[in-house]
């Protein structure tokens, strides 16, 4: 993700617009988070929904809430909430103690 910045420059009476893109300042022990998490769903949680049909992908994570989109037979599923609570977030909080809760993104 990179935010968007502005720089004006004046030269002989033409103004130029110059962008920048500058990479937020994310620490390097979330991004080794995001990834082991990344890795534990796609050898632990993923193959389990997909012997029913279903998938997930990890979205993001945001201050303990770990944003995830399940898809498949997940996606019309009137169980797929309780499969999230009971099973993946679960799974997630006892490997991931600092995670306070999943969420399924439409």
């Amino acid at each position: 993700m990179f935010s968007l910045i502005y720089v004006f420059t004046c030269r002989r009476k033409s103004l130029y617009i110059e962008l920048a893109y500058i990479k937020p300042k994310v620490g390097e022990d979330k991004l080794v988070e995001i990834e082991k998490l990344k890795k534990f769903i796609d050898s632990e949680i993923r193959p389990a929904l997909e012997m029913e049909g279903g998938f997930i992908e990890l979205i993001d994570v945001k201050e303990g809430v770990v944003l995830v989109r399940l898809g498949g037979a997940c996606a019309g599923c009137p169980m797929s909430q309780f499969t999230l609570k009971n099973f993946v977030e679960a799974l997630i909080k006892e490997n991931f103690p600092d995670v306070k809760e999943v969420v399924a993104l439409a």
